[in-house]
C-alpha cells in the first residue's frame, strides 16, 4: 500500500502544467501609446498657444495673417501625423489641414445673409460642385443652422461650467480688480434654424477643401500639388479628370486691405461653421482644455475626437474676452492602426508573437467600441431611414447626407473576426464588475471549447471629465490538461486499470466467499453481511471511473455522490454483523440476544440514509459546480475548471460524519477483541479501520500540504480507494479461505477411518438448526464450568429446548447446509465416537481433538444432552 503511494505521488508530482504567461507588458504599452496619442494634441496646442502669445502667431489670429499659422500648422501636422490640426475663432474662422494633405479654410463671416446683400454676395457664387467642378449658389438649405448677432456681437459674461455651476458667471464687484480680470466674455450671438420661407433668399459662407504644395501652400498649379501617396501631381475635382481651375477675386477677410483670390485650388464646397459644433460648444462652455466625446466628422463621417485649448485676448477695456480655440482631431483609424500593427493577428500568426487581443472602449453604457487589434471598425456608415443599409460611397460625406454614423456597442460585436473572442470576454467583465483582476472566459465552437483569460484597465485623463475608458487586454489560455482526467492524459488508463483491478479483486473475492458460505468458518463470519460489505468494497472501486472525463455538472454531482454513498453503504453491513455476533454471544455483564437477519438489514439503513440525507442537503443548498479557476503567480496564468463549492460545510460535515464511521469501527473492534476468534473478528475490523484511517489520512495531508493539481487528486483518491477496499476485503476473506482449505484435509481423514467413517445405511437423518433462531447461547467457553478440560477457543452451543434441542447421543458438529437458512446440523451418530484407550474421551470435531475428563466419558451416554444440554463444538 505504501508503496503504491509513493508511486502514486511520484506520478502526481510529475504531471505537466498547461500554464501560460499574461504578458503585463502589452497591457502597459497599450496604456502608453494610447496617453502618447492623447498627450500629442495638448502638446501642439500649446506650443501654438505659446506662439500666439509671444508674437509669433498674431494674437488675435486674424485671418489676414493665416498664411503664418499655415506654414506653423503644417508642419507640426506633418510632424505629429494628426488627422487635423486647425483653429477656429469666434467670429466663424477656420483655417487647418487634414491627413489627406488638404488645407481648409473658411472666411470669418456669418451664415443667414442675404443674397443680395452687398457685404456679403461676394460669397454667394462660390460654391462648387466636387465633381463636375461647375459653380454653385451657396444658399442656406432648409433646417440647417446659422449664426446671427446680436446687439452687434458686443461682449457679455459667457456662460460657463467653471464659475458657479452651470449658468451666466456673476459680475465682480467694482473694486474686486482680480474677479473683473479672471472673468471672461463671449460676443453675444445667437444659434438660429433655417425655415422654408426664407431659405431661397438665404446663403451661406462656404467651408472649403484646397490643393495644396510640399509647403503647405493652397494652389492649383498643374504638377506642383502634393498627393497622398507623397508624389505630386495636379489639383483635380472628384472625378479624378477635370482639373481645378478656380479665378475668383475679391477684397476677401484674409487679404486684408488688398483684393485676392481666397478660392485657389479649392476643390470642394460645405456649408460648415464651428461654432455650433459640439466640440467648439462644450469648449466654450467649460472654457478649459478638454476632449469631446467621440462623434462623427464633418467631412467624410469618421468618428474621431478632438482635443481642444481655448485662447484669448484682451479688449479696449482690459476685459478677458473668449477669442475661440485651437483644435486636433483624431480618428479612430489612428490607435485602431497601432493595435493591429502592434498585436493583429495575420496570416502569419500574431504581431510581435504576443497573441494577444486588444480592445478599447468606453466604460459608459452601452459600451462603445473605440478600437480593437482586430481591426473591426467602430462604427458604420448606413442610411439613415434604414440603418441596416449600408451607405452608398457617393452619399458618405457632409451633413445631410441621408446617411448617419452608427456606432458598435461592445454586446453588440457580430460579424467579423475574432467578434465573438472579445464580445464573450467583455460581457464576463461586465459580469464580474470589471474587477481589474484576471477574469475568464469561455467560447464553444466547432473546434470545443476556447478559454481565455482577460483583464481591464481604465484609462482616464484629468483634462477631459468624460473622457474615461477601457483597455481590455485578452489573452487565449489553453485549458489545463491537469485539472481533469480526459482520454488524452497517460493517467487515464491507469485509473481505468486501477479501478477496473480493485472491483475484480473485491469480485472476486465476493464470489469465492460466497461460494464457501456452506462451510463452518465462513457461516462464523455471518457471511451474508460479510459479501454486502465486499460488494460495497467492489462499487467503490466502480465509484474511481467518475472521476474521468471533464468537470461538468453532471460529474461533479456524481463524483460527490457516488464515493460518500458507497462508503456508507460499504460499512453498514461490516459494523451490523460485527454488532450482531457481539449480542448474539453476550458477555458476562449483558445476556445473549438474537437479531434475526431483517433486523439486522433494518439496523444498516441508519448509517446509509444519513449518509443520503447530508448528500441531498447540501446538493440542493451548495451543490459541487465547475468554475473557472485562474491564478497568476509571478507572471504565469494557469486556467483550470474545478469542482467547487460556496464554502466548506459539505466537507467539514462529511469528514465528521466518516470519521465517526471510523470511530464507530474502532469502538466495535475494541469491544469485541476478547470475542473467539471463531465467531469475532476484532483483529480483522481493526485493521480494517486502521487501514481506512491510514489512507484517508494520508490522502488529506498530501492533498493539503503538497502543490498537486486536480489531475493528481483524483488518481491519488482512485489509487486509495483501490488499497483502502482490496486490503480491507481481504483481511475478511483470505483467513477464512485458508483456514477452510487447511481444514477440509483432516476432515475427509476422520471420515475416511474404519470406525468413524460412516454408512450410507448407518448414517442418522440429519436435522438442521437454523442459525438465526435455533441457536440459544453462543459463548466463550469457561474453565470455571469444567476445570479439567483442556484449552480449545471453542464455544459451548446449548440447543433451544422449544426448537427441539434434545438430541440422542453423543453428535459430532460439522457444517452443512441443507436449506437456503444459515443453519448448523447435527451430523453423525454416537457410533462415531471412540473412546481413547487412557480412559479418556476424545471427541472429534473436525480437524481438532477435544480432550475430556475421564470421569465425563466413562459412556457415550454421558455427552448426550437433555433438552437444552450443550455440546463441544469448534
Amino acid at each position: 500500500m505504501k508503496v503504491q503511494l509513493l508511486l502514486s505521488w511520484s506520478l502526481l508530482l510529475g504531471s505537466s502544467h498547461a500554464q501560460e504567461s499574461f504578458n503585463r507588458e502589452v497591457e502597459r504599452r497599450v496604456f502608453e501609446r494610447v496617453d502618447g496619442f492623447m498627450n500629442g494634441p495638448a502638446t501642439v496646442n500649446n506650443l501654438l498657444e505659446g506662439f500666439r502669445q509671444n508674437g509669433a502667431i498674431h494674437p488675435e489670429l486674424n485671418v489676414s495673417d493665416r498664411d503664418v499659422y499655415a506654414a506653423i500648422a503644417y508642419s507640426l501636422r506633418n510632424e505629429f501625423n494628426f488627422d487635423w490640426i486647425y483653429y477656429s475663432t469666434e467670429d466663424g474662422a477656420f483655417m487647418g489641414y487634414n491627413s489627406d494633405v488638404t488645407g481648409i479654410y473658411r472666411e470669418p463671416k456669418n451664415a443667414g445673409y442675404r443674397k443680395d446683400d452687398p457685404e456679403m454676395k461676394m460669397y454667394y457664387n462660390t460654391c462648387v460642385d466636387q465633381f463636375s467642378g461647375e459653380m454653385e449658389n451657396c444658399t442656406l438649405k432648409p433646417g440647417l443652422e446659422y449664426i446671427q448677432c446680436v446687439d452687434g456681437c458686443e461682449l457679455e459674461l459667457c456662460e460657463s461650467k467653471t464659475a458657479s455651476g452651470n449658468g451666466t458667471q456673476q459680475p465682480c464687484a467694482e473694486q474686486d480688480t482680480e474677479c473683473q480680470k479672471e472673468q471672461i466674455w463671449c460676443p453675444r450671438y445667437e444659434i438660429l434654424t433655417a425655415t422654408e420661407e426664407d431659405t431661397p433668399d438665404k446663403g451661406f459662407v462656404p467651408w472649403t477643401f484646397h490643393c495644396h504644395t510640399e509647403n503647405g501652400d493652397f494652389s492649383q498649379q498643374p504638377q506642383a500639388i502634393l498627393k497622398t501617396d507623397g508624389t505630386f501631381g495636379n489639383c483635380v475635382y472628384a472625378d479624378d479628370q477635370t482639373l481645378v481651375d478656380r479665378d475668383i477675386s475679391g477684397d476677401f477677410a484674409a487679404c486684408g486691405d488688398a483684393e485676392c483670390n481666397i478660392f485657389v485650388g479649392g476643390y470642394r464646397s460645405f456649408n460648415y461653421d464651428p461654432r455650433f459644433r459640439p466640440w467648439y460648444t462644450v469648449t466654450k462652455q467649460l472654457q478649459k482644455p478638454n476632449w469631446s466625446p467621440p462623434y462623427p466628422f464633418f467631412d467624410n463621417l469618421d468618428l474621431g475626437i478632438t482635443y481642444s485649448l481655448p485662447f484669448y485676448t484682451r479688449d479696449e477695456q482690459n476685459r478677458k474676452a473668449f477669442r475661440g480655440m485651437f483644435s486636433v482631431d483624431y480618428k479612430f483609424e489612428g490607435i485602431n492602426e497601432f493595435l493591429v500593427s502592434s498585436y493583429g493577428a495575420g496570416a502569419n500568426g500574431f504581431a510581435n508573437g504576443t497573441n494577444a487581443y486588444v480592445v478599447i472602449y468606453e466604460t459608459a453604457a452601452p459600451h462603445y467600441i473605440i478600437a480593437s487589434s482586430t481591426g473591426r471598425p467602430a462604427s458604420s456608415l448606413v442610411l439613415e431611414a434604414d440603418q441596416e443599409t449600408p451607405c452608398p460611397k457617393e452619399l458618405a460625406s457632409g451633413e445631410n447626407s441621408g446617411c448617419v454614423v452608427k456606432r458598435v456597442a461592445m454586446e453588440n460585436l457580430t460579424g467579423q473576426p475574432d467578434d465573438d473572442i472579445l464580445r464573450s470576454s467583455y460581457l464576463q467583465q461586465v459580469a464580474e464588475g470589471h474587477p481589474g483582476d484576471l477574469v475568464s472566459a469561455t467560447l464553444s465552437g466547432p473546434t470545443g471549447t476556447q478559454a481565455f483569460v482577460s483583464q481591464s484597465t481604465i484609462y482616464s485623463r484629468e483634462d477631459s471629465e468624460g473622457l474615461e475608458w477601457n483597455i481590455l487586454v485578452i489573452f487565449p489560455v489553453e485549458r489545463s490538461t491537469t485539472d481533469s482526467v480526459t482520454k488524452e492524459e497517460p493517467l487515464f488508463g491507469i485509473v481505468c486499470v486501477i479501478a477496473s483491478l480493485g472491483f475484480l479483486l473485491c469480485l472476486i473475492m465476493l464470489i469465492s466467499f460466497y461460494w464457501k458460505r456452506k462451510e463452518r468458518s465462513v457461516i462464523l463470519t455471518d457471511w451474508r453481511f460479510t459479501c454486502a460489505f465486499l460488494l460495497g468494497c467492489a462499487l467503490l472501486n466502480l465509484s474511481s471511473f467518475a472521476l474521468l472525463g471533464p468537470n461538468t455538472e453532471e460529474l461533479c454531482v456524481l463524483r460527490r455522490w457516488s464515493w460518500h454513498f458507497l462508503f456508507a453503504v460499504a460499512l453498514s453491513p461490516l459494523f451490523v454483523k460485527t454488532y450482531r455476533l457481539h449480542r448474539l454471544v453476550g458477555t458476562q455483564n449483558q445476556n445473549p440476544s438474537i437479531i434475526s437477519n431483517p433486523q439486522a438489514v433494518a439496523m444498516t439503513l441508519p448509517i446509509v440514509l444519513i449518509q443520503a440525507v447530508i448528500l441531498t442537503v447540501f446538493t440542493i443548498v451548495d451543490p459541487p459546480t465547475p468554475e473557472d479557476i485562474i491564478e497568476l503567480d509571478e507572471g504565469v496564468v494557469s486556467h483550470r475548471v474545478e469542482c467547487t463549492t460556496q464554502n466548506n460545510a459539505f466537507t467539514i460535515t462529511v469528514l465528521s460524519y466518516e470519521s465517526g464511521l471510523v470511530l464507530v469501527g474502532c469502538i466495535l473492534a475494541f469491544v469485541t477483541r476478547n470475542m473467539d476468534s471463531g465467531f469475532g473478528q476484532a483483529k480483522e475490523l481493526l485493521f480494517c479501520v486502521y487501514n481506512i484511517a491510514l489512507i484517508g489520512v494520508v490522502i488529506c495531508i498530501i492533498t493539503f500540504t503538497m502543490d498537486i493539481d486536480v489531475l493528481g487528486t483524483n488518481v491519488l483518491f482512485a489509487i486509495g480507494t483501490f488499497c483502502g477496499t482490496v486490503f480491507s476485503s481481504a483481511v475478511f476473506v483470505l483467513p477464512r479461505l485458508f483456514q477452510e482449505a487447511q481444514r477440509q484435509p483432516a476432515l475427509k481423514r476422520a471420515r475416511g477411518s474404519p470406525q468413524g467413517a460412516p454408512t450410507k445405511s448407518n448414517k442418522p437423518k440429519l436435522r438442521s438448526v437454523n442459525f438465526s433462531e435455533d441457536v440459544g447461547i453462543i459463548a466463550p467457553y469457561s474453565h470455571d464450568e469444567e476445570p479439567g478440560r483442556t484449552e480449545t477457543g471453542w464455544s459451548v452451543i446449548g440447543l433451544d429446548e422449544d426448537n427441539g434441542g434434545g438430541t440422542a447421543g453423543l453428535k459430532r458438529a460439522s457444517s452443512v447446509i441443507h436449506d437456503e437458512h444459515e443453519v448448523w446440523t447435527m451430523a453423525d451418530s454416537e457410533a462415531d465416537f471412540q473412546p481413547p484407550s487412557n480412559g479418556e474421551t476424545t471427541e472429534t470435531i473436525s480437524d481438532t481433538t477435544t480432550t475430556s475428563p475421564p470421569e465425563q466419558s466413562t459412556t457415550p451416554s454421558s455427552f448426550a444432552p437433555s433438552s437444552g444440554a450443550s455440546i463441544m463444538n469448534c
